[in-house]
């Protein structure tokens, strides 16, 4: 489009995609100096295309139709105030860009008769390209859910390499994980966690660019203390999934340190040691760490973050687990929820600090340094605990973290309000790919807690509603997230995700080239047009 820039609103709905220029809402015809030097060579063409002679077409007229065809969008200088209307309804609403009353009305409008001209843009502009309709494509709501699919690299919910999300199955209406990596994938989500090896959820991920991290469940730990046995568990489970599937990393056991079986505990680090030299045995070290989710709990104090120690009682265990993770260059996981902070003590925890809300925050007393959320307290709490035992190299991730929609009366702040902000506001920090303030040149990976409500899981009510989805899908709330910049040529988007499973997508740009606006329509519709290669 030869660098003509033009202020344009881009506005999709379930079956409309309108496009108008803000200024002037009808239909402008503006072909700069071009047209001017070609008026007189296809002006013929023009009034034949409006006239009912259309079975006397001769050999002259079809090759420049042709000619004009390959021309196409490509060097016509236009304005992008093409589609009229859009203010007014009326129009077609299966047509992308259906216009409303008013002149001009656009494609599908039902305004006035368009400018004979109109007609030379139908010939230059193949209705095959810009006629294809929603209602035949209900398939690319799902697309166009987060954008971040669609949009290449003009993405707002884009794929963020830190961010990824636990998926649970504890209930008896979930849907099949074919569906569910059709939803990760719609949310541009890149990393997954399952509690146990499920050879359904593996086998649908294969082919995937789903990265996911296995566990290993509680009750056979002590079996996997032997070398031969966690070398057939690693054959049997892991091996015949990958590489197809991208399992990443094998969670041994899940929150071991705080419970109340100390042989659970002892038997940790020797199936950890049995199942690494499987892997590696096998030529899969390289490809998947081994470690283990542990609770905050594992800290005998907290606060402020640079008195982070663990617990006295673990202090025989503890130097050997960080060995193992220090010698495999594996993650330090820790289940981290700034929710049971407040509902334990909601007089004394700043509500906006727990939700990463706008808030004064505290100053660790030593280092000085600044917090504004407790989730990023929490963290270096565990990165100083771990340094105190002399492995300070050791990388700190966050395995789960979320907030619940629901809970019984004496569970305080649990609410869809406080989830819908809790998880909106980490969202944002991981887009920037935040670190915390000890570590801020490195950014902190999180897993969401959780993908779905799952009805049969045991204890109280807010067990059973840290999921972001509920089982048919739909969002168990509105996130209603808006994203940062995407590029210096625009300007802000949004995307509301909300409870009844409709996705509504807005997005308002600045300065968008015409070249852009058709590099959306070939990689976000998948609409090619008839005989006009598109670049």
């Amino acid at each position: 489009m030869c660098g003509v820039k033009q202020h344009v609103v881009l506005d999709v709905g379930l079956d409309t995609f309108n496009v108008y220029k803000p200024s002037t809402h009808k239909f402008s015809w503006r072909l700069s100096a071009w047209r001017k030097r070609r008026q007189r060579r296809f002006l013929p063409l023009a009034l034949f295309r409006g006239s009912t002679g259309q079975s006397r077409v001769d050999r002259r007229v079809e090759q420049r139709r042709g000619r004009a065809l390959r021309l196409g969008l490509r060097r016509i200088r236009l304005r992008l105030g093409l589609c009229g209307g859009g203010r007014t309804g009326g129009g077609d609403r299966g047509e992308i860009w259906g216009g409303g009353g008013g002149r001009g009305g656009g494609w599908g409008g039902g305004g006035e008769p368009a400018p004979p001209a109109w007609e030379f843009l139908k010939i230059l502009s193949p209705p095959s390209f810009f006629m294809a309709t929603f209602s035949r494509r209900t398939a690319l709501l799902q697309t166009l859910l987060a954008f971040s699919v669609s949009f290449s690299g003009y993405n707002f919910l884009r794929e963020v390499e830190s961010l990824g999300i636990n998926y649970g199955q504890v209930g008896n209406n979930l849907p099949p994980p074919g569906n569910v990596l059709e939803l990760l994938q719609s949310l541009n989500l890149t990393k997954a966690r399952i509690y146990d090896t499920n050879p359904q959820v593996l086998t649908a991920f294969a082919d995937s660019n789903i990265d996911i991290i296995v566990t290993v469940e509680n009750e056979i730990l002590a079996d996997l203390m032997n070398p031969e046995a966690a070398l057939e568990w690693v054959s049997t489970h892991i091996s015949p999934y990958f590489p197809a599937t991208k399992i990443s990393g094998i969670s041994v056991g899940n929150e071991v340190f705080t419970g109340d079986d100390t042989a659970l505990m002892a038997n940790l680090v020797p199936a950890m040691e049995s199942i690494h030299a499987a892997l590696l045995q096998l030529g899969l070290d390289q490809f998947i760490h081994v470690s283990t989710a542990s609770s905050l709990a594992v800290l005998g104090e907290s606060y402020p973050p640079s008195a982070g120690c663990f617990l006295p009682e673990l202090a025989g265990i503890m130097p050997q687990f960080l060995q193992f993770l220090e010698s495999t260059k594996s993650p330090f996981w820790i289940n981290a929820y700034p929710y049971f902070a407040y509902k334990d003590d909601p007089a004394s925890v700043s509500l906006d600090y727990v939700l990463f809300n706008p808030n004064s925050g505290m100053v660790d007393p030593y280092t000085k340094l600044q917090y504004d959320n407790m989730l990023y307290a929490q963290v270096d709490a565990v990165v100083f605990a771990v340094t105190r035992m002399g492995f300070g190299d050791v990388e700190v991730r966050v395995s789960e973290t979320g907030w619940p929609s629901k809970g019984d009366s004496n569970e305080v702040g649990a609410t869809t309000e406080n989830a819908a902000v809790y998880n909106r506001n980490l969202l944002r920090r991981q887009l920037a790919e935040e670190g915390t303030p000890v570590r801020a040149n490195v950014r902190l990976e999180v897993y969401l807690f959780a993908l779905f409500n799952e009805d049969l899981k045991p204890g109280p009510t807010s067990e059973r509603n840290y999921g972001l989805f509920q089982p048919d899908e739909s969002m168990a709330y509105n996130v209603s997230l808006t994203a940062l910049s995407w590029s210096s040529s625009t300007s802000s988007a949004s995307i509301s995700l909300t409870s009844s499973a409709t996705q509504v997508i807005t997005a308002q740009t600045s300065t968008f080239s015409i070249s852009k606006f058709r590099g959306i329509v070939r990689y976000s519709l998948r609409v090619r047009p008839r005989g006009i290669p598109l670049p």
